[in-house]
């Protein structure tokens, strides 16, 4: 009879194996996209010909640099900040950025990214996807390993390289996917009550997205069985480092914090306003309002599940489904946005799905009166 020790060995190499095969998933979508651009990585950042990032962006790769929208996303935002992260010179972060007193906060993955800028510009770019890639695997191989100790088995991982979010995170250069990755870390360290390492996480996930503090604060406040150190902590140090960092960006930058409108008053105003409006002009207009319809849906069951069962992962679930549906019509306009709303939210509602179905009573074997009615 196979020892513990061989069950878990067997056991991380199923989650290994998920993971690998995400990555290699992942890496087929980057290379199908590749011929769009004739090679070029910069059609994962996403350069937009009217964006303030452009000017900076054509100086340094040319006139033909790849610009398929006016707009841009904001993997352009994380390429200026990743060529200096410490805002050594912060007229290029001033100058070349959207609301930089709002976006330079985001620094983890622009400094995780910035070291590949020694190989030259080009090697930045490509840097910028394959540390990406990196960080699926290690994310598909956490959340593997987290399903497994619910009771579920490795295919879990799938929860996290199949969530939306980490999709476009990956094709559009963006932090997305470090931060469902550092949640997804923080909950399943604060579910095997390693409460120092899980506050680490938290800092980073804080520093990856400012989302990420609205997580934390409502897994300290509203997780059951935690001790009451770890519920001040983990809120306390990811702002006060959070903060520091802003502080710190403020002084260099010289700006306000400033964003687009990011909520409404009225609930699901922003999305019917997407609906009516943003979405008409795009060319697959139903099926991104069926997708719509699909995130709002989850938001709701989030919502509604977190009542009937107030574990710690729909804790966590539960402040991104409730912030959604208040969302303005400028946070959801884009499609790939609307799809990066929940967060780590959906890959959270499917963990408590498996531990929910580990967990569920079997039922009795009927006896010989039953069988026989």
């Amino acid at each position: 009879m196979p020892g513990r020790g061989s069950a878990d060995r067997h056991a991380t190499r199923h989650a290994f194996a998920i993971a690998v095969v995400a990555v290699l998933v992942y890496l087929v979508a980057i290379v199908a996209r590749l011929p769009l651009a004739e090679g070029d990585p910069a059609t994962f950042v996403r350069f937009g010909s009217r964006s303030p990032t452009y000017p900076l962006a054509t100086a340094v790769f040319g006139e033909r640099l790849y610009a398929p929208t006016w707009q841009g996303h904001d993997g352009q935002t994380f390429w200026v900040m990743a060529r200096d992260p410490l805002l050594i010179d912060p007229a290029n972060a001033r100058d070349h950025i959207q609301a930089p007193g709002t976006r330079a906060g985001r620094i983890l993955y622009p400094a995780l990214v910035a070291p590949w800028r020694i190989g030259g510009e080009s090697a930045l770019l490509w840097g910028m996807l394959l540390t990406n890639l990196v960080v699926v695997g290690i994310g598909t191989y956490v959340t593997a390993r987290f399903a497994q100790r619910l009771g579920g088995t490795a295919v879990g991982g799938l929860a996290f390289a199949a969530n939306p979010a980490v999709y476009f995170g990956v094709l559009l250069d963006l932090s997305d996917v470090l931060l469902v990755a550092l949640l997804v870390g923080f909950v399943s360290l604060v579910q095997r009550k390693r409460f120092g390492p899980a506050i680490v996480l938290a800092i980073a996930a804080a520093l990856a997205k400012e989302s990420a503090l609205v997580v934390v604060l409502s897994v300290a406040v509203l997780a059951p069985a935690l001790p009451r150190r770890f519920r001040v902590a983990a809120p306390t140090a990811s702002v006060g480092v959070y903060g520091a960092w802003m502080l710190y960006q403020r002084s260099r930058i010289g700006t306000d914090v400033e964003s687009v409108r990011a909520f409404s008053l009225v609930p699901l105003k922003g999305w019917y306003d997407a609906m009516t409006s943003a979405w008409l002009v795009t060319e697959d207009y139903w099926l991104v309002a069926i997708a719509g319809v699909v995130m709002l849906a989850i938001g709701g069951c989030i919502i509604v599940r977190f009542f009937r069962r107030r574990t710690l992962l729909m804790a966590a679930a539960l402040p991104m489904a409730v912030l959604g549906i208040f969302y303005a019509g400028e946070v959801v306009k884009q499609p790939e946005d609307l799809c990066r709303a929940l967060a780590a939210s959906i890959t959270f509602l499917v963990l408590d799905i498996i531990e929910q179905r580990a967990h569920a009573p079997t039922p009795a074997a009927p006896t010989v009166p039953e069988l026989l009615t």
